[in-house]
């Protein structure tokens, strides 16, 4: 799936362009993180849009954030911990439980 996204996000079809991508199932959801480049602009839709023509249905996000940098390891590896841990905090923070 990133590799999916990450062609999109290099300037495929869009022109647009971006450093990381991450996908991440959260319960039965699954979200893609984004980060893009300085000057870059990209939808949350033109990337759902994107994953519904290359993905499986069951593999498109269904929700799309967009981040000013992804956690990282010392070595420069996304922590999905990390963000499963950022998206358990919203979850407990949200009135919509």
């Amino acid at each position: 799936m990133e590799d999916i996204l990450r062609s999109l996000l290099r300037g495929s079809s869009t022109g647009k362009a971006s450093l990381q991508v991450n996908m991440l199932k959260t319960g039965e959801t699954i979200k893609a993180f984004v980060v893009l480049r300085e000057g870059e602009t990209l939808t949350a839709e033109e990337v759902i849009t994107f994953c519904r023509e290359k993905l499986a249905a069951y593999k498109v996000p269904k929700q799309v954030e967009f981040m000013e940098d992804l956690p990282k390891s010392t070595i420069g590896k996304v922590l999905r911990r990390k963000l499963r841990e950022m998206e358990t905090e919203k979850a407990k923070k949200s009135p919509l439980k």
